[in-house]
């Protein structure tokens, strides 16, 4: 599977917090966890889900999370994501985001009640701002058809198009 290119700044546009996360973990000597991502959001909005953001951002987050380079994290989110439905990625999103591409960032969130309290703050449905739905897991692969391609199991027939 090739490695992801970088998002364009025109592909994803980025709030100021968000901007400032990338920033920070870009410095880091290492791809940066989806904790070290969330929690540098938290630390930054620590009002959120109720004050729940503050209190997970002085906490050492989940025992294992998922690395990428700060563009991969990106670029996970922007296909995860309908740009129509999210004209900017904001850090409740984002962090809603992370939480559904990283399974033990999600069991994190949801242990102490961070998810439910983000989406309660939205305006608007998060499962409605999502590209595809369902969780977004690695390996997945599309559904979708070139019409035009040849009947290889003789389904054709069967399915209603």
């Amino acid at each position: 599977m090739p490695v992801p290119t970088a998002p364009s700044r025109s592909r994803l546009k980025l709030s100021y917090s968000i901007n400032q996360a990338v920033e920070a973990l870009r410095t880091h000597d290492s791809p940066p966890s989806s904790w070290d991502f969330a929690r540098f959001l938290l630390q930054h909005h620590e009002k959120y889900g109720g004050g729940l953001a503050g209190k997970l951002a002085r906490q050492s987050g989940p025992e294992q999370s998922q690395t990428r380079s700060v563009e991969a994290w990106l670029e996970a989110l922007y296909l995860l994501l309908d740009p129509a439905q999210v004209p900017e990625l904001h850090t409740r999103v984002a962090l809603l985001g992370l939480a559904r591409l990283d399974p033990a960032l999600s069991a994190y969130f949801d242990h102490y009640g961070l998810s439910a309290a983000l989406r309660q703050e939205l305006k608007e449905n998060f499962e409605n701002l999502l590209r595809l739905p369902g969780p977004a897991m690695p390996g997945y692969i599309s559904d979708s058809v070139n019409r035009n391609a040849p009947d290889r199991l003789a389904i054709e027939r069967e399915v209603d198009n």
